[in-house]
């Protein structure tokens, strides 16, 4: 096969082999791409009904688009071979990672979590995985979980009620079984299955990843299934006595026979799984898995003094490493898998040199995202830390990371000094690594790269090719300097900072017009502009043009791929969805620390009813940048978008712990709280947040509205059709008030003078408003379902 090309995709090389076929390392010819391509073996293809039935579940597993779930590009044949196509992971499966190592028991609940969620997302849309087990779980080496084979096991469902024909087990005498040890008791019977057959074969995997051994002791097909239905299993901490007596409850509840008696949602396993996370002893718990005989043997006396004399050399080795230890510090490297990187203090003696600092500062950032292995903290969530007094504890608990690098620069006209260490913080403060780079301005981007892939290598991190922070090219000192001074007054996100930022910008594309960087952020700048109080009328079409001449130059900046989306999804009205998916993938893909690229998707998804995707992106966004209020904010947004406003409350309450007067998550809020009968607070936090954004007037009209004050939520109305013209929110109140004609005028208006957002669609308050043919229409338009 290898060299062979099927379709448009070139095999590489073989990566695996199993019950479902052989599996490849291909590359998409189409677009540059490596891929994994699983060939469907003969007996599972050759009836065609069964293949129609698992094309027709695949392509509804590859509709989840999960970030915990392996994404399937594609279903086809070519050259007499029936294929799957799916993103290529680079990692190890459960077993072998279980087979390899100790995991820490906070590290096998992150696992089990990101499975549960996945799980939820497709229970959600219906789909049932059928084959959890070990195998099926991908960990990559930054911990990130992707279930694979979403669809496939409808391919290997019997025929028959009879399990025993599945192609699923090897009924070899003496040899031990393989997925029925997975199987839940109704998939022994024959019997409809639904989401709570998962939740079982996720609790066997839990089980056995604790206890390191099978939940079925037994050694032939019949004897497993036997077991399945009839035997009740040894409790957890028979087998693991080290293990909390929370994870054996949450172990036994979801391998109840009854499916009445198990977690009946992935959800309310996920809530239990984080409170045992975040409980102290979770936290500190050494290490749950580990290495045990298989069986338990007998105790005979000359095993008992070999045991004695085990204990004795343990006990002398453990005194000489007390001893050791206080002599030099320990080697053990600690698990890295997140960091913050605080703001460089400038050290110039020159308090104009601020921008300089920060600036390197930035470049740290987006070179150390580039890793992928790292979960790195944003830089809008770093620079809240500039000259703060906080201790390194405080702000490793804050933040929820593992380490953190601190620093200083120095400028002394064009050559720059780096000083940079990395400290562990907790439980006792610890520098892990400190190093000095000196380098002249205009090798400057080389010198981020090699603190980064130092930092990398210090870290024992296994780097793969796509993670290698690449060294640049040179840079024309002049213009980087004047690169630098624009981000450094963008980033301070006022009128006035965006005016003299895109000044200093442009002049760094005069003097190096070969520079994708300042592109982006020009392209950053007018798409700001766009939205401000006095919008240039072509503030959109220069963003545009900057982004695409950023892509031109190097197609690898994130910033130029999120405004051409955003530009997409908000501004120019062209509709144009598949475009914006990709665009924010690969925005995504190139800089992780990017929130507003995973905020926005959220928003995108949720477009097309993928509610609990959007969810887990908003999630993320609050994960990478955790000082920034308008993730929380938007986080309720969406609750409240589908009408689940009671888990709207918190969210926004978390965001205005942030900032107190931020006028989204108080508008947000005031919502929620006229959702939930909670009037009189919607309102005075509704006029609070109109006094500090008038935009949000109409907030106030649908507190009104919904409070029944109908002669106040009018003359709402009609305030901001004087001031702010007729925009669609108006159709916000017109709905909460029973007006379905004015609502659909107001929104028919508004798509005519192009102020219409996509996201009417499936706003709760528009529900009674979507059979008619009117609001189909305007979905139509927008090229959208309806």
């Amino acid at each position: 096969m290898v060299s062979q090309v099927l379709s448009h995709y070139k095999v590489l090389h073989k990566i695996g082999s199993g019950g479902m076929g052989e599996v490849y390392l291909a590359e998409d010819t189409t677009l540059r791409r490596q891929v994994a391509l699983k060939l469907l073996p003969a007996h599972l293809t050759g009836d065609r009904e069964r293949l129609r039935r698992f094309q027709q579940e695949a392509r509804a597993a590859s509709a989840l688009n999960h970030p915990n779930i392996l994404t399937i590009h594609e279903v086809d044949q070519a050259d007499g071979f029936h294929f799957i196509v799916t993103e290529f992971i680079e990692g190890k499966t459960l077993r072998s990672l279980l087979k390899e190592t100790q995991l820490e028991l906070a590290a096998l609940l992150d696992v089990m979590i990101q499975v549960a969620s996945a799980l939820a997302a497709a229970h959600a849309k219906g789909i049932v995985h059928r084959d959890i087990k070990p195998e099926n779980i991908m960990v990559r080496d930054d911990g990130y979980v992707k279930v694979l084979d979403f669809g496939l096991a409808k391919l290997t469902e019997p025929e028959t009620s009879d399990p025993s024909s599945s192609t699923w087990v090897d009924t070899t005498p003496g040899v031990l079984v393989g997925t029925v040890q997975y199987m839940s008791p109704e998939q022994v019977r024959g019997n409809e299955i639904d989401a709570r057959t998962d939740i079982w074969s996720l609790g066997v995997v839990l089980y056995e990843a604790v206890s390191r051994r099978p939940l079925h002791q037994a050694r032939s097909t019949g004897d497993v299934m036997v077991s399945i239905l009839d035997r009740e299993p040894a409790p957890l901490t028979d087998q693991a006595p080290e293990a909390p007596a929370e994870l054996a409850r949450i172990v036994h509840k979801c391998l109840q026979k009854d499916p009445a008696a198990r977690y009946q949602s992935a959800e309310e396993l996920i809530n239990d799984l984080k409170r045992l996370k975040h409980q102290p002893q979770s936290r500190t718990a050494s290490t749950v898995m580990m290495d045990r005989p298989a069986h338990r043997g007998v105790w005979t006396r000359g095993r008992a003094i070999a045991a004695v004399g085990i204990v004795a050399i343990l006990v002398c080795s453990f005194i000489a490493y007390a001893v050791l230890s206080r002599r030099s510090t320990s080697t053990n490297q600690p698990q890295i898998r997140s960091l913050v990187v605080l703001p460089l203090k400038n050290l110039s003696g020159d308090p104009a040199q601020e921008y300089f600092a920060d600036g390197m500062t930035d470049a740290l950032i987006s070179d150390l995202a580039k890793l992928g292995s790292l979960r790195v903290i944003s830089r809008t969530t770093a620079m809240q830390y500039k000259n703060s007094s906080k201790a390194l504890p405080q702000i490793t608990q804050e933040l929820n990371v593992d380490v953190v690098l601190e620093g200083s620069v120095i400028r002394s006209g064009d050559n720059v000094r780096i000083n940079v260490q990395l400290i562990q913080a907790l439980p006792e403060e610890h520098q892990l690594w400190t190093e000095k780079y000196d380098r002249n301005l205009r090798n400057v981007m080389a010198l981020h790269s090699d603190v980064a892939n130092s930092i990398a290598h210090e870290l024992k991190l296994k780097l793969m090719p796509a993670d290698q922070v690449r060294t640049t090219s040179t840079v024309n000192p002049e213009a980087y300097d004047a690169y630098l001074k624009g981000m450094f007054y963008l980033n301070q996100a006022t009128p006035e900072g965006t005016t003299k930022g895109l000044a200093f910008i442009n002049e760094a594309v005069q003097k190096d017009p070969t520079n994708a960087l300042p592109y982006a952020y020009l392209a950053l700048g007018y798409a700001t502009l766009g939205h401000g109080p006095s919008p240039p009328p072509d503030a959109f079409d220069l963003a545009r043009k900057a982004a695409l001449k950023a892509l031109e130059i190097d197609e690898t900046i994130a910033e130029a791929h999120l405004v051409l989306a955003q530009l997409t999804m908000y501004d120019e009205k062209t509709w144009d969805w598949p475009s914006a998916d990709r665009r924010l993938k690969r925005a995504m893909e190139l800089n992780p620390t990017l929130a507003a690229a995973d905020a926005h998707y959220a928003w995108y998804v949720v477009l097309f009813d993928r509610w609990d995707e959007g969810f887990a992106y908003m999630k993320r966004a609050q994960e990478v940048d955790p000082l920034a209020p308008l993730w929380p904010a938007w986080q309720g947004s969406l609750y409240w978008w589908v009408g689940r406003s009671s888990e709207a409350i918190p969210e926004c309450q978390k965001s205005l712990e942030l900032n107190p007067n931020f006028p989204v998550a108080l508008s947000v809020l005031g919502r929620a709280y006229s959702d939930t009968g909670r009037h009189d607070e919607a309102i005075a936090t509704q006029r609070k947040a109109a006094a500090i954004n008038s935009a949000y007037l109409w907030s106030l009209g649908y507190a009104y509205a919904r409070a029944g004050k109908r002669t106040d939520a009018l003359r709402t109305v009609e305030e901001i059709k004087r001031t702010q013209g007729d925009r669609y929110e108006l159709a916000v109140i017109h709905a909460a008030l029973g007006d379905n004609e004015e609502a659909l005028r107001s929104l028919e208006t508004s798509y005519e003078q192009g102020k219409l957002s996509p996201w009417v669609r499936n706003l709760h308050v528009f529900a009674h408003l979507r059979n008619d043919p009117r609001f189909q229409e305007l979905l139509r338009k927008m090229n959208l379902p309806n």
